[in-house]
């Protein structure tokens, strides 16, 4: 598998398998057969074969169900899969089953932050904090959770714990920046996604929100240069060209004054 030959790793679980099937008894190697099944499992999730995965997982945890990282990572493929409530129903299992780690707490979260659900999501991103204050992930998404939420204090006091841990984060600074346009404090909150696209330039929402602060600063032109840095990055979208056409616009309305 590390030599890049997933495959060939495959063929040797399965034949492992077989040959503890074919050689011993039902009951005998349960553990050796575990582990099989999980290598398994975990090579098919690599793979991309998100059905076969899952088939493996159910298969593992019919067998062996009280293994909390087998909820875990079956909760990832449900996730892909777009089955959102089964995969939740596995991160509840997740914590369930074992002493608190910080993963499910985090997946769950996250989740939740997908969904909509802004206050459930902080809730479980203060839980991984609680277990692991260096968690740098947990302090973005729990500021993103408090900005839906409106607590922008609490948000920047987030951003900036995480920029203690990792200064050089584009996603803490680009967040640090939304904070800032949503007080008004527009050219700090510029400065801060310049920093952001100094760390990962190809980050397009990044230059979406730069585009918007240009606009409300008044500034079309250097709304329309973001607009195109996005275009390059995501392709030729079409609110992307809607809000580059409304840019242009009003640097034509400009000229002809």
């Amino acid at each position: 598998m590390h030599l890049g030959d997933p495959a060939r790793a495959l063929t040797l679980i399965e034949a492992g398998l077989a040959r503890l099937d074919r050689d011993l008894g039902p009951d005998d190697q349960t553990l050796h057969r575990s582990v099989l099944r999980y290598n398994r499992a975990q090579l098919l999730h690599r793979m991309g074969t998100l059905e076969a995965a899952l088939e493996a997982y159910d298969e593992l945890i019919r067998i062996d169900p009280n293994h909390s990282e087998y909820h875990l990572e079956r909760a990832a493929i449900l996730r892909k899969l777009g089955r959102d409530e089964h995969a939740l129903a596995d991160l509840d299992e997740a914590i369930r089953l074992s002493p608190p780690y910080p993963e499910p707490y985090y997946n769950r979260g996250d989740l939740r932050l997908d969904r909509g659900e802004p206050e459930l999501a902080a809730a479980d991103f203060s839980r991984v904090l609680e277990l692991d204050p260096a968690f740098v992930d947990a302090y973005l998404n729990r500021a993103s959770a408090l900005c839906e939420l409106g607590e922008l204090d609490a948000a920047a006091a987030d951003v900036a714990a995480g920029l203690r841990l990792a200064p050089d984060s584009p996603h803490l600074h680009a967040l640090r920046g939304v904070i800032l346009h949503h007080r008004g404090q527009l050219a700090e909150a510029d400065r801060a996604y310049a920093e952001a696209l100094h760390h990962d330039p190809r980050l397009s929402a990044v230059w979406v929100n730069r585009a918007a602060l240009a606009f409300d600063r008044g500034n079309a032109a250097d709304a329309i240069a973001h607009l195109d840095q996005t275009i390059k990055i995501d392709g030729p979208l079409p609110e992307l060209l809607e809000n580059r056409a409304r840019a242009q616009e009003q640097v034509a309305r400009h000229a002809t004054l």
